[in-house]
């Protein structure tokens, strides 16, 4: 009974993961964009 929802857990995994990579990509932009690239330079 607590197998069932296994299988809709892998795609939810998938998902997840694919927004967290979106979201830090796009803070990474906005920062760039504000900061510019070689402000650490």
């Amino acid at each position: 009974m607590t197998h069932e929802y296994f299988p809709l857990l892998y795609p939810d995994m998938w998902l997840y993961t694919a927004a967290m990579g979106m979201s830090k990509m796009t803070a990474l932009a906005l920062y760039w964009r504000l900061f510019g690239k070689s402000a650490t330079r």
